[in-house]
Order: C-alpha cells, then structure tokens, then sequence
C-alpha cells in the first residue's frame, strides 16, 4: 500500500506508535538487565558481608586473643592481667559468634571445617591461660604460649588464609559476573539506543519526505503560496522544479494558472461586454431618435390619414350617388335595348317585303354574276 494514500493522521500516529514500542522495550530491557546487575551485586555483597567479613572478624579476633592471652602472661599486676583474660573470652565469644554465621554458608567446605576444627580447639586451648595464672603456674603458662598456642594459632591462621583465597576467588568470580552483566547491559542498551535512535531517524525522514513530497516543498512556502492566491496575486509563479505532479504546490500551481485564465477571460468577456454596452448606448440614442422621427412622421400620417378618412367618405358619399346613377342608367339601357330591340324587329319587318320584291326585280333584269345588295 503506497504511503501517500495513508492517511497523516494514520503515518503519524504508526511512526509514534513504533517508536513508543521500541522506547519501551528498550526501557523493559534496561530495567530486567539493571535487575539483574542488582543481583548480582547483591549476591556479590551478600557473598562479602556473609562469609568474608565473619572470616576477616574471626581472624581478627583470634589474633587478638594471642595478644591478650600474652599479655596475661607479661603482666605482673593480677587486675591487669585479668582485664587480659577477660578480653581473652570476649575476643573468642566474637569468633565463635563468627564461625556460627558462617557454619550454614560454608558447611562442608574441606577448607572450611579445618578452620572450624582448629578454632574450637583454640576454643578449648584458650581455657587454660586462667588455670594457668590462676595457680601460679607461669612456666607452664610461657611454654603454653610458645610450644602449643602459637603454633595451633598459626595453622589455624593458615588454614584462613587457604579459605580466604577461596573465598575472595569466589568472590572475584561474582564481581566478574557482576561486570560481565553490567557491560553486556550496557552494549545491549548503548545497541537498542543506538536503533532507537536510528529508527526514529528514519522513520522522522521518511514522514518529512513523505509530507514534502505531498506537498511540493516547505509548509511554510506552501501556506504562502495559498495566502498570496487567496490574496489575489495571481502573477506571481509557483515553485514546483522539484514538486511531484501529484504534490499539493503542484496543484496549487495548476489552480493559480487555471485561476489566471479564467481572470483573463472575464476580463475579455467583460471588455467586450462593455464595448457592447457602449455601442448598445449608441444604439439607443440613435433609435431614440428615430423614435422621435418616426413619432413625428406619425403624427404626420395620423393628420393624413384623418384626412383620407375624410376623403374616403366623401368618395363613399360620392360612390353611392353614382351607384344610384348606375342603377338609374342600367334601367335605362335595359329600357333603351328594349326600344332598340323593338325597332330592330320592327325594321325587320319592313326589310322583308322589299327584298321579295328586289329579287323578283333582279332575276329579271340583272347578270347572273352580279351581287345583289339590300338597300
């Protein structure tokens, strides 16, 4: 389906659509992989604080109950010496606490439970310094110190460092996962961003050049282009060298010109009308005043006519006195032909008896050859 006949409405709302999915999953993926970072950090933390910090403080405490089980030793005043052995069940009552956070994390662990093992005897070994001064018994109290504790307290003390190494090489592991996860977020997320980024671009270019091709050129062009149209100005030309026919500029330039046109020929038909206008003005006065002539002639006609009424009824007049002479004349031919009728037959009868008497005179008398003529 060609992007033009989408609607702008329809490009617009699917370009932001698209783009809102791919913010969005680019959010989800941040935030699941940000989660998991989180773990992991707090399993690398939990790995610290529960079973390298309780070691370190176990270590640490043991240490110091040497030093106080020594000094307990050194001292000649009794208060001092027992502030040193009671410092002595202190520092073992926190290695002891520390072995038990320990004992349901490392449980099992080889390493582990030789920690554990020398420490409880460290433990029991460490009950021995109070007997020892208690009763007075310094040269077993020194050869204690030196032949049985510094040694234990040695081992034990290497036997955590074996289990530390352990421990921060697990511990080194974690934090590893930890920024292998955090550098794979962030190439993941700096890769989404960067399709994101590049989708909106391209979907922002193909709407811009979509509209543009639609329209013909920039917005702007365009609805000044309609201002000076509607305005108007109709000689100005439109732009349209890279305008697609089918482009909104393209029309509109089409329109200007069909508008042009069509100016011109109501100008020409408005010229002409004018033109007709004047020789229709011209027209009417010379028709007025042969209006006016011919109102005059007709007056004229009308006194003639008045007076030919006149004369047609005196000849009317005239007309029926001869057809009363005609008649009177008709009567007297009709008599007259009468008459003449009368004379006739009567001279008939007269010319009758004469010629009897000539031709009896002629065949008498007369050549044969001679024409006889009545008289």
């Amino acid at each position: 389906m060609p992007l033009s006949s989408v609607s702008l409405a329809a490009r617009l709302g699917a370009a932001f659509a698209l783009v809102l999915l791919v913010t969005l999953t680019l959010a989800m993926f941040a935030v699941t992989r940000v989660d998991s970072i989180e773990a992991s950090l707090r399993n690398a933390e939990q790995f610290r604080s529960g079973q390298l910090e309780p070691l370190y403080a176990a270590r640490e405490a043991l240490a110091q109950t040497g030093i106080a089980a020594r000094n307990a030793y050194i001292f000649q005043d009794a208060t001092a010496a027992s502030r040193e052995l009671d410092l002595v069940d202190a520092r073992k009552a926190e290695y002891l606490a520390a072995l038990g956070r320990l004992d349901p994390l490392l449980r099992g662990d080889p390493h582990y439970d030789r920690v554990r093992a020398g420490m409880d005897s460290m433990a029991t070994e460490l009950e021995r310094p109070r007997r020892f001064r208690a009763a007075g018994e310094m040269d077993a109290f020194g050869r204690f110190l030196v032949e049985e504790c510094s040694p234990l307290r040695r081992r034990i003390v290497a036997d955590i460092d074996v289990l530390l190494t352990e421990l921060q090489a697990r511990s080194t592991r974690a934090g590893a996962a930890a920024a292998a996860e955090a550098t794979g977020a962030r190439w993941w997320i700096s890769g989404l961003a960067a399709l994101s980024a590049l989708l909106c671009a391209v979907i922002g270019l193909a709407i811009v050049r979509s509209l543009t091709g639609q329209l013909g050129g920039e917005p702007a062009y365009a609805t000044a282009v309609a201002q000076a149209i509607a305005r108007g100005e109709l000689q100005h030309r439109v732009e349209i060298g890279r305008a697609r026919p089918a482009s909104l500029l393209h029309a509109m330039s089409t329109m200007r010109d069909s508008l042009g046109g069509i100016v011109a020929r109501v100008r020409g038909g408005t010229d002409a009308i004018a033109a007709a206008s004047a020789e229709i003005a011209t027209g009417n006065l010379d028709l007025s005043r042969r209006t006016e002539t011919q109102a005059a002639a007709l007056a004229q006609v009308a006194g003639s006519m008045k007076d030919l009424i006149g004369s047609v009824r005196e000849n009317a007049g005239y007309a029926a006195q001869a057809s009363t002479l005609a008649e009177d004349a008709a009567r007297i031919s009709v008599q007259g032909g009468a008459a003449v009728d009368g004379v006739v037959a009567t001279m008939n009868l007269i010319q009758i008896p004469r010629a009897a008497s000539r031709k009896s005179s002629a065949s008498s008398t007369a050549s044969p050859s001679r024409p006889i003529y009545p008289p």
